[in-house]
C-alpha cells in the first residue's frame, strides 16, 4: 500500500465546545430515570454527523451516553448548544437544510420524534430562534419495536428500522401558505416475501433471527427531488424503496479472489454470516451530477466486512420498467488493503472521485483512500494510507526519567507532563480525577480531606489530590523516615493517574465519522469521540521525517540546492539514524540538550571547533569502536556528502510541498477570521511540521558534530554548513518550545498593555485583535503556539484555507524559518517575543530572551517583561542598554536597528533619545517605580532643550517625593530653571513632607525666596483641610512660625484651628468629643505662643468666616458706625490673651462635662455653646461639687448656688439614720479623701462643706458663700441646729448677719443670745482698760434695738422665761456698757 501525501491533524472538541449552552427538553408523556450504561465521560460522543451545505456547516454529536445531542457551527462563531432529551436517542439522528432553515430530527427510545428548527444564518442564537423552534411527535407504533437506525432523507421524511425487520416511514409536508409542517404520517414498509418449495422442506436452512433487520440507510443528500432510499439488512440484502414500495433488491456478493472485479457477479452463497446488529455506516450513495434529474444510473457502494478485512461493492440502479420496478445491478467490487484485516470500519465517504475509508485500528484512527473512476466503474486504483500526524507523538504508555523535566518539584514535573498541549483534553483530566477520587474514597480508613476540597483551577486540584493519600512512614526499628519508599509510592500513584488519563484519552480518540469540509481540496473531516480532525496535505518536511525517520524508506524530495536529490540525502540519513540508534536514551537526551544549548548561546569559537568539542564530550563516548569504524568507512564512500547534508538542511528550512496560490492572500484578506476549530487545526499542523523539522535537525546535527571531530577535513570548504544548521535549529526550536509549552492563564500580576502598547501591537506586529483565552473557560489548556497563531494577522485571512495552507502562510508571514548563516537574533525573533509579551506571558519572554544575543530589540522586550515580573532594577538595566542604538541612521545600522524600530511604540522615535527616555519615564511612572523615574527623567533632561523639559522636572521631583528623598527634592526645586514651576514644586514639597510627618525636616529648610509660598501653602491647607485628619496643617504652620520666632502668627494659626474644630463640635457628630479635645489642645498651644508676646500686645486677629457670626465670642467696640463699612470687607475679630484663656477654660469644662457618663441623660446639647453657668449647674445637679467649684472658680462663676445645694444635701442627710444612707445617692462623699475622715456620713458631709468654704469663701466676696449656707439652713428648717463652726465664724466675723438671719426667720431667742454674746465681746476691752481704738467697742445699736423690740412683741404674745431672762441680761449688759463708755469718755477728755 502506498503512502499518502496527506496527513490527519486533530484537536479536542472541548476546545470548541467548552462554553456550551444546555437545554433540557421536557417530556410530553413520562420521564425516564437517567441510567448510564457506559463509564465514558459525557463529552465523549457515540455518533456524529456533519451537515455541509452552502448555507451551513454544522457538526452534530450524540453525547452523554445517548441522552443528548450537541450542535456546533463550523462556519460561524456561534456558541455551541446541547439538547438533553427525556430518553435515549435512537441511532443516527439527522440534520438537513430546508428553506433557509436547519432541521434537526431526533427519535428517542420512548417513541418521540423531535424536530428542532433553527433559522439561517443565526441558527440557535436565542434572540433569533423562532417561536416554534421545537416540535414533538409521539409515534403511534409501539416504542418497544423501535430499534433504529434512523435515517433522515429530508426535513419531511424519516425512516426508522424496527425489530421485526420492517421499516417505519414518517412523512410530513408543509401546510399551504405556511412554513410549518403538518403532523407526521406513519407508513409501515415491509420487505417483499417470496415462497419457495424449499421453505416447506424440513431440515433446510432457515433465516437467522434478526436477519431482516436494517443496519444502514442511504439516500441522495437533501435537497433532492429523488424519492429513492436504500436500506441494507443484516442478511446482506440491499433494498431500494420508492414511494413506500420496495422497487428493487440485490444481494451483496462475497469477495472475489481478485482485488477488483468488474461486470460479472461474484458468488453469493446463502450461508454467509449475517451482519452485526449494531447500526453501521455500510452504505453510501454517489450523488448524481447536479444537472441530472433522473435516478437512472444512480450508484450505491456497500461495504461488507470479512475475515480478510472486507470489500466494497458498487451497484447501479436502472430506470423503472413498465411495472414501476427497477433493477439494482452489480457493477464492481474492491477488496480492502492488507492492513484492514485487524481493523473495523467506522465510515466511508466518496468525495469527487476519491473513496475515503475510516478504520478503527484498535481504538485509534486509520484512514485510507483510493481513486474511483465512475465513468468506467473502475475500482482498480491502489489504496493509499493517510497517517495521522499524532502518530509521530503517540500517547505515552509509561514515563521515563528523561521525559520528566530536569528542574522543579516532583509533582510539578508530572503535572507539566500531564498539561502538555494536545496530549490530554480537559475532559480526560476531569474524568480521571473523578475516578481517582472515587477509588480512594472507597478505600478503608479515614477519608482524606483534600478529596473534598474545592480548588480554583483544575491544575491546582490535580496537584493537590494526586498523591495526597501517600504518607511518609517511619521505620519502627530505627525511627528513620523512609523517604525512598515514599518517593517510590508517590511515583506509582502519579503513574497510575497518568495511566487513567491514557486510557480515557485513548477512548476519546476512537473514530466515529467522516464529514465533508468546505476546503477547495475537498479533503474530509474526521470526527472522533472527542476530537475533530481534518485531512491535509503534508509538506516536504513532514513527508521526509515520516518516511526517512519513522518508516525509514527512500524518498526523493526536490531540494533548494541544485544537484541535491534523494540519492545524496538517503545515505546521510542512514548514517545519522544508525549513529543515533546506537546511543542510549539518556545519553541521547543529553546530546539533544547540548545541541540546543549551542544553538541558543553566542559562539565563542569557530563552528567546526564547537561541533567537534560537542562530539568529543557527548557523542564519541556513547558509540562503539566498531560503529565508529563503519561510519568512517561510509563517510569516505558516501556520494556527494556535502549535497546530502545541505539537502537535509534545506528540507528542514524550506516551506515547499504545499502550493499557495498567488491570489490567495488577496482573496482571504477580505474574508472572515478563522474559527476556533480552524485555529486549533492550523496550530496542530504547525506543531506537526515543526516537530518533524526539529527531530530532523537534531539527527542531522548529531552526524555533523561527529563528522567535525572524526573527519575535520570535510568541513574545510563548507564550514558555514555547521553555522547554518545550528541557526536552523535555533529557529525551529523556538517554535517547537511554543508548541510544547501550555499557555495556562495569563500572568495575573502582569501589567496590562497601555494604549501605546496596543497601538504597537496592531501597527508594528500585524497582530489581530483576537481575544485572549478566558481563564474561567472549560477549554483544554492551549499551547503558546496556538495563542500566538490565534492573535496573528494570518488567522484573520485564512478562513477558507486548509490548515496546511494557513500554517505555511503563518510561517511565511512571521519569517519563522527564514534562518541565517549562524544563530542570532532576527527581526522575526524580536517580533515573536514582543507578541508573547503583549499576550501577557513575561515569564516565557524572560526565558526565551536568553536564547538570543542581547540586541537592542531583544533588550527592550526583555526589559518590558522584567518590569511586568516586578524585577525593576533588571528591567531598567536592560532598557537603558537600548539607548546606545537611538539617534542612529536607521538605514545604515542594519537589521538590529530595524528590529528595534519594529518593537518600539509608534510615539517613540528611533532617532530621538529624548523621545525614548520620555517613554521609559512613562513606563516606570505607571508601575510606581520612583527610583527609575528619577534616573530616566534626569537622562531625558540631559538630552532635551532647556525650555522643553518642564514636565520632566516635575516628574523627577514627584518621584523624589515618593521616595522620601526630600533633600534631593529640595535641591531639585532650587535648581529648576522655571520660576513658576519652582512655586509648584515648593507646594508639592510642603504637602508631601506634611503628609509623611516630616515636620522637623520641613522647618529646617531655608526656602530662601519662597517662604511666602510655604506659608501660603500651609495657610491654605490649614483653612481647607479637615482639621481632624493628619497632617494637622495648623500645627505645621504653628511649628513653622515658632521656629522663626513669629509667635503671634503661631498663636493665630492654632486659634484658627481651634475655631474650625469648634465648628465640628457644633455639628454634634460622632467625633464631636474628639474634636473638642483637639480644640482644647489647640487653644492651649495658642495661649502658650501668645504668652511669649509682650503682654501689652498680647492679641491676635481672627478672620471670622462668612455666615459664622454665631461663633464670634469677642465683640469689641468700634468707633466707626457699621453703615460706613464696605459690604465685602472681612469680618475681623480681635482676640486677647485673657479672652483666649477664658475660652480655653470653658472648653475644658465642657469637655469634662461631656465625658461624664450621665451627660447623655442630661438633655444638654453641645451643638451650641454652653454657658459657664450651665456647666457649673450641671455638675452641681450631679453632686459633683469638687468639679463644680473648680469649674466655677476658673470660669469666674458665682458659687453661691453650689454651696446652697451642698447645704441642702447636708440637711437631707441629717434627717436620715446613718445606717440607711445609700452610697449611690451621695457619690460626692465617696471620694478617697472623704472616706478617710472619721465620723458618720452627716459629719463627713458638714466637714466637706466646711473645707470647701475655707477654700473658696473669703472676705473679698463678703463671706457670701457662708451666708448662703446659713440662709439655706434656716430656709429649710429654722429650728434646726446651725453647725457650731458656722456660728462661731459668724460670731467672730459677721455677728450682725447672724443676728439679722435669726430675726428674719423669727428666731428671737437665738437673736437675743447672739446679740448678748456680741455685746459682751465688744465690752471686753472696756473691762481690761482703755481701748486703743474706738471702733473696737463699736456696736450696732440699731440692730440691738430691733432685737429688743422683737423681744417685747414676743413677750406680749407670751414668750418663754428663758427669752425674758436673755432680754433682761441684754439690757443689763447694755446699761453696764453705757456707764463704762461714759466713764471712758469722761476720762479721755
Amino acid at each position: 500500500m502506498a503512502s499518502s501525501s496527506r496527513t490527519l491533524v486533530a484537536t479536542h472538541t472541548s476546545n470548541i465546545t467548552a462554553n456550551v449552552q444546555v437545554f433540557h427538553l421536557e417530556p410530553s408523556l413520562q420521564d425516564v430515570p437517567r441510567l448510564h450504561s457506559s463509564d465514558a465521560p459525557a463529552q465523549h460522543a457515540t455518533e456524529a454527523a456533519v451537515l455541509c451545505d452552502v448555507q451551513a456547516h454544522i457538526l452534530l454529536r450524540v453525547v452523554d451516553d445517548r441522552w443528548g445531542i450537541e450542535l456546533t457551527s463550523l462556519a460561524t462563531p456561534i456558541q455551541p448548544i446541547r439538547f438533553v432529551f427525556p430518553s435515549r436517542v435512537l441511532p443516527s439522528p439527522g440534520i438537513v437544510c430546508d428553506n433557509d432553515e436547519v432541521h434537526v430530527l431526533v427519535a428517542t427510545e420512548l417513541g418521540s420524534v423531535f424536530r428542532l428548527v433553527f433559522p439561517l444564518p443565526n441558527l440557535w442564537i436565542t434572540n433569533y430562534m423562532s417561536k416554534k423552534w421545537r416540535e414533538e411527535y409521539t409515534i403511534r407504533h409501539p416504542p418497544a419495536n423501535l430499534l433504529g437506525p434512523v435515517h433522515v432523507k429530508e426535513a419531511g421524511c424519516i425512516l426508522i428500522g424496527l425489530r421485526d425487520g420492517s421499516i417505519l416511514q414518517l412523512d410530513a409536508s408543509r401546510r399551504l401558505g405556511s412554513e410549518e409542517f403538518q403532523p407526521w404520517r406513519e407508513t409501515l414498509l415491509r420487505p417483499p416475501t417470496s415462497l419457495s418449495l424449499s421453505s416447506f422442506i424440513p431440515f433446510t436452512t432457515k433465516p437467522q433471527p434478526g436477519a431482516a433487520n436494517t443496519v444502514a440507510f442511504a439516500s441522495i443528500p437533501s435537497p433532492s427531488p429523488s424519492l429513492i432510499i436504500f436500506s441494507l439488512q443484516r442478511d446482506r440484502v440491499i433494498r431500494v424503496w420508492e414511494s413506500g414500495s420496495c422497487v428493487a433488491t440485490a444481494e451483496v456478493p462475497l469477495a472475489s479472489p481478485d482485488t477488483a472485479v468488474q461486470g460479472s457477479m461474484p458468488p453469493t452463497p446463502h450461508s454467509a454470516p449475517i451482519l452485526d446488529a449494531e447500526p453501521q455506516n455500510l452504505l453510501q450513495v454517489i450523488p448524481p451530477p447536479s444537472t441530472s434529474l433522473s435516478d437512472e444510473g444512480l450508484r450505491v457502494i456497500a461495504f461488507m466486512p470479512s475475515s480478510s478485512g472486507g470489500y466494497f461493492s458498487m451497484f447501479i440502479l436502472s430506470a423503472r420498467n413498465t411495472s414501476g420496478a427497477r433493477v439494482l445491478r452489480f457493477a464492481a467490487q474492491k477488496a480492502t488493503s492488507e492492513f484492514a484485516r485487524t481493523r473495523s470500519l467506522r465510515d466511508f465517504l466518496v468525495v469527487d472521485n476519491t473513496l475515503w475509508v475510516l478504520w478503527d485500528d484498535e481504538g485509534t484512527t486509520s484512514l485510507e483512500s483510493t481513486n474511483v473512476n465512475f465513468d468506467d466503474d473502475d475500482l482498480e486504483s491502489p489504496w493509499v494510507s493517510t497517517i495521522p500526524s499524532y502518530r509521530l507523538d503517540p500517547l505515552p504508555t509509561h514515563i521515563d526519567d528523561q521525559q520528566l523535566p530536569s528542574h522543579g518539584s516532583f509533582t510539578g514535573a508530572f503535572l507539566s507532563f500531564l498539561l502538555r498541549p494536545g496530549t490530554f483534553s480537559r475532559s480526560t483530566l476531569e474524568t480521571a480525577l473523578q475516578q481517582y477520587v472515587v477509588a480512594h474514597s472507597s478505600a478503608p480508613g479515614p477519608r482524606n480531606k483534600v478529596l473534598d476540597r474545592r480548588f480554583d483551577s483544575l491544575s491546582e486540584q490535580i496537584a493537590a489530590t494526586v498523591g495526597c493519600t501517600v504518607t511518609l512512614q517511619t521505620d519502627p526499628q530505627t525511627g528513620e523516615q523512609q523517604w525512598n519508599k515514599y518517593w517510590a509510592a508517590l511515583r506509582r500513584d502519579w503513574e497510575g493517574f497518568i495511566a487513567r488519563c491514557v486510557n480515557i484519552e485513548r477512548s476519546a480518540r476512537w473514530p466515529l465519522k467522516l464529514g465533508r469540509s468546505t476546503y477547495e481540496s475537498g479533503d474530509p473531516l474526521v470526527i472522533e469521540r472527542e476530537r475533530l480532525g481534518s485531512v491535509v496535505y503534508t509538506d516536504n518536511a513532514i513527508r521526509f521525517y515520516d518516511r526517512e525517520v519513522v518508516e525509514q524508506t527512500v524518498i526523493d524530495i526536490p531540494a533548494r540546492r541544485s544537484g541535491t536529490s534523494g540519492e545524496s540525502v538517503t545515505p546521510v540519513m542512514e548514517l545519522a539514524r544508525t549513529l543515533r540508534s546506537s546511543i542510549n536514551g539518556l545519553q541521547l537526551a543529553k546530546i539533544d540538550a547540548s545541541l540546543l544549548a549551542v544553538a541558543q548561546t553566542d559562539a565563542k569559537s569557530s563552528w567546526p571547533d564547537i561541533a567537534a568539542e560537542l562530539a568529543r564530550r557527548e557523542i564519541i563516548a556513547g558509540i562503539s569502536e566498531e560503529l565508529a569504524i563503519w561510519i568512517d568507512e561510509r563517510l569516505g564512500t558516501a556520494p556527494k556528502l556535502e549535497d546530502g547534508l545541505h539537502g537535509v538542511l534545506n528540507i528542514a528550512e524550506d516551506l515547499d510541498g504545499i502550493k499557495i496560490e498567488d491570489n490567495e492572500e488577496g482573496e482571504n484578506a477580505a474574508g472572515h477570521p478563522q474559527l476556533e476549530w480552524q485555529k486549533a487545526l492550523t496550530t496542530a499542523y504547525i506543531t506537526t511540521t515543526i516537530r518533524a523539522r526539529h527531530e530532523t535537525l537534531l539527527i542531522l546535527l548529531t552526524l555533523i558534530c561527529y563528522i567535525a571531530d572524526a573527519r575535520p577535513d570535510l568541513f574545510t570548504e563548507y564550514a558555514g554548513l555547521i553555522g547554518g544548521a545550528f541557526s536552523a535549529l535555533q529557529c525551529v526550536a523556538t517554535m517547537h518550545t511554543l508548541s510544547q509549552r501550555p499557555s495556562r492563564d495569563p500572568d495575573t500580576k502582569s501589567v496590562l498593555p497601555g494604549d501605546e502598547d496596543m497601538a504597537s501591537m496592531f501597527q508594528t506586529m500585524h497582530v489581530s485583535n483576537g481575544t485572549a483565552p478566558d481563564p474561567h473557560s472549560k477549554k483544554s489548556t492551549p499551547s503558546l503556539l496556538h495563542l500566538v497563531y490565534s492573535t496573528s494577522h494570518s488567522a484573520t485571512r485564512s478562513f477558507s484555507s486548509a490548515p496546511g495552507i494557513a500554517a505555511h502562510q503563518f510561517l511565511r508571514d512571521t519569517d519563522a524559518l527564514n534562518c541565517g548563516e549562524a544563530p542570532g537574533a532576527r527581526l522575526a525573533d524580536s517580533k515573536l517575543l514582543q507578541q508573547l509579551w503583549v499576550l501577557r506571558h513575561p515569564h516565557v519572554v524572560q526565558e526565551m530572551a536568553e536564547w538570543f544575543p542581547r540586541t537592542p530589540a531583544i533588550a527592550y522586550v526583555l526589559g518590558r517583561s522584567l518590569l511586568d515580573l516586578g524585577r525593576v532594577e533588571d528591567a531598567a538595566t536592560s532598557l537603558e542598554r537600548v539607548e546606545a542604538y537611538i539617534e542612529r541612521d536607521i538605514t545604515a545600522q542594519g537589521e538590529e536597528t530595524i528590529a528595534l524600530a519594529a518593537v518600539l511604540p509608534p510615539d517613540v522615535h528611533i532617532n530621538s533619545a529624548i523621545s525614548y527616555f520620555r517613554h521609559l519615564v512613562g513606563l516606570f511612572e505607571k508601575t510606581y517605580n520612583a527610583t527609575e523615574v528619577v534616573h530616566f527623567a534626569r537622562l531625558a533632561i540631559s538630552h532635551s532643550d532647556p525650555g522643553s523639559a518642564q514636565d520632566l522636572w516635575l516628574k523627577s521631583h514627584k518621584a523624589l517625593l515618593d521616595l522620601g528623598q526630600y533633600e534631593d527634592a529640595y535641591a531639585t526645586m532650587t535648581t529648576t530653571p522655571f520660576p513658576e514651576l519652582q512655586r509648584e514644586l515648593t507646594r508639592n514639597l510642603v504637602n508631601s513632607m506634611c503628609d509623611n510627618d516630616q515636620i522637623e525636616r520641613l522647618v529646617s529648610f531655608n526656602f530662601v525666596g519662597y517662604q511666602n509660598d510655604v506659608e501660603e501653602t500651609l495657610a491654605f491647607k490649614a483653612r481647607n483641610a479637615d482639621p481632624r485628619q493628619k497632617p494637622h496643617y495648623s500645627e505645621v504652620l504653628h511649628a513653622w512660625y515658632v521656629f522663626r520666632g513669629d509667635f503671634r502668627s503661631a498663636a493665630a494659626s492654632m486659634y484658627q484651628h481651634a475655631q474650625r474644630l469648634a465648628d465640628i463640635v457644633d455639628q454634634h457628630g460622632p467625633d464631636a468629643v474628639e474634636a473638642m479635645a483637639l480644640q482644647a489642645k489647640s487653644l492651649l498651644a495658642s495661649i502658650n505662643a501668645l504668652s511669649l508676646v509682650d503682654q501689652r500686645n498680647a492679641w491676635i486677629q481672627y478672620i471670622v468666616p462668612s455666615g459664622d457670626g454665631s461663633r464670634r465670642r469677642h465683640h469689641h467696640r468700634q468707633s466707626i458706625p457699621e453703615q460706613h463699612f464696605q459690604t465685602a470687607s472681612l469680618d475681623i475679630d480681635v482676640v486677647t490673651l485673657s479672652e483666649m484663656k477664658q475660652e480655653y477654660a470653658l472648653t475644658l469644662a465642657t469637655l469634662q462635662l461631656v465625658n461624664e457618663p450621665a451627660f447623655d441623660e442630661s438633655g444638654l446639647d453641645i451643638s451650641r455653646t454652653l454657658r459657664a453657668e450651665e456647666i457649673v449647674s450641671q455638675f452641681m445637679q450631679w453632686g459633683m461639687f469638687d468639679q463644680a467649684t473648680s469649674t466655677a472658680r476658673s470660669l469666674k462663676v458665682d458659687m453661691t448656688p453650689i454651696f446652697a445645694s451642698m447645704t441642702s444635701q447636708c440637711m437631707r442627710l441629717s434627717r436620715i439614720p446613718d445606717d440607711r444612707v445609700d452610697p449611690a445617692e451621695v457619690p460626692w462623699l465617696m471620694g478617697d479623701r472623704m472616706l478617710g475622715w472619721e465620723g458618720t456620713n452627716i459629719q463627713r458631709a458638714w466637714r466637706l462643706l466646711r473645707t470647701m468654704l475655707d477654700a473658696h469663701d473669703s472676705l473679698g466676696n463678703g463671706w457670701a458663700y457662708r451666708k448662703a449656707v446659713l440662709a439655706r439652713i434656716l430656709e429649710i428648717d429654722r429650728h434646726s441646729r446651725v453647725p457650731s463652726w458656722l456660728v462661731d465664724f459668724f460670731e467672730e466675723e459677721e455677728p450682725e448677719y447672724l443676728i439679722r438671719s435669726q430675726l428674719k426667720y423669727g428666731l428671737v431667742e437665738e437673736a437675743l443670745r447672739y446679740t448678748l454674746n456680741m455685746v459682751r465681746k465688744a465690752s471686753q476691752p472696756l473691762i481690761r482698760g482703755t481701748p486703743e481704738q474706738s471702733s473696737a467697742t463699736w456696736l450696732p445699736y440699731t440692730l440691738i434695738d430691733q432685737v429688743l423690740i422683737a423681744t417685747e412683741e414676743e413677750q406680749k404674745l407670751g414668750s418663754s422665761k428663758a427669752q425674758a431672762d436673755l432680754a433682761k441680761q441684754l439690757r443689763t449688759e447694755i446699761d453696764s456698757r453705757t456707764k463704762k463708755l461714759s466713764k471712758w469718755k469722761a476720762g479721755g477728755r
